[in-house]
């Protein structure tokens, strides 16, 4: 049974996720067994992207998730770029770590390891993609209603910024100093937006 369909932005593939036997009386559809997969125009399967088995067993708590990728969907900016979000608690809430979630992406033909994005402090809930330089994050705790939005810069803007004369404004000195401490396996560098004033 198909779950969802999803064209990528430049129309060249399309993301299936289908639910599978074994079902269940206990949990909802969405926690049945399911898969993930990207085919070409012509229904050849290009890369299988995750297998997802029943859930019907989670830690207990709102803001419990599975183990694994979840929430896979394709940038918006992206001629065919896919990213998602997997656990570092284990999905248990009762789990104390610095980060609840990470996100990953991967370029189409999906087969070279995947580039790490960023960690969220909370469980992830959104992302809005702006262009090839900006987008915001988004995050949640259900036990304390706490939300945090991270301002994502790419790494165009930061090669920009690298170069350019930094102002003594606090915005540019928050922005340099995020960059002295950026990982270095990542293309984007992520700011939590009360920190450079757009809340």
């Amino acid at each position: 049974m198909y779950e969802d369909i999803d064209f990528s932005p430049d129309g060249k593939y399309i993301m299936l996720t289908t639910v599978s036997r074994p079902f269940s009386y206990i949990v909802p559809y969405y926690r049945f067994p399911s898969t993930t997969a990207i085919y070409d125009l012509n229904g050849n399967l290009v890369e299988t992207i995750v297998e997802t088995p029943l859930l019907e067993e989670l830690p207990k708590g709102f803001m419990a998730t599975q183990k694994g990728k979840r929430r896979i969907s394709w940038r918006g900016d992206k001629p065919s770029t896919i990213y998602w979000v997997e656990a570092l608690d284990e999905g248990d809430p009762e789990v104390e770590v610095e980060y609840r979630d990470v996100l990953y992406q991967q370029d189409a033909p999906f087969k070279e390891e995947p580039r790490y994005l960023l960690k969220v402090k909370n469980r992830y809930a959104g992302m809005y993609w702006g262009n090839d330089n900006t987008a915001i994050a988004l995050d949640r705790w259900w036990n304390n209603r706490n939300t945090k939005s991270y301002f994502l810069i790419l790494q165009i803007l930061t090669k920009i910024l690298r170069l350019s004369s930094i102002e003594t404004t606090r915005i540019n000195t928050t922005i340099r100093e995020a960059l002295l401490r950026k990982e270095t396996n990542t293309d984007v560098l992520f700011l939590p937006c009360e920190t450079i004033g757009l809340t």
